[in-house]
């Protein structure tokens, strides 16, 4: 029996037709998943704060851009913090 060197060579036509629906259905369900959580987000900081996700979205992208050096210093002590929170004990 000879052996395919890739996982598309032992799947036969029909099958890997499936496969692809299936795939296609699935990346489709979590599209539409990411969407709603997205608005559901943005709603959520609209009903906070008073302004939309996309606002505070665009104010953190000028931060990083005018501060990088603080915004990378922001994230490793950020990063830092939270790994030693979920380690404890």
């Amino acid at each position: 029996m000879e052996q395919s060197g890739s996982f598309t060579g032992a799947m036969s036509g029909e099958s890997m037709r499936a496969w692809k629906d299936s795939a296609q259905c699935a990346a489709e369900r979590a599209t539409g998943y990411v969407q709603e959580q997205l608005h559901r987000a943005d709603s959520k900081v609209n009903e906070i704060t008073g302004r939309p996700l996309a606002s505070w979205t665009a104010d953190a992208q000028k931060f990083v851009r005018d501060h990088p050096v603080q915004s990378a210093a922001l994230v490793l002590g950020v990063g830092y913090v939270l790994g030693k929170l979920m380690l404890r004990d």
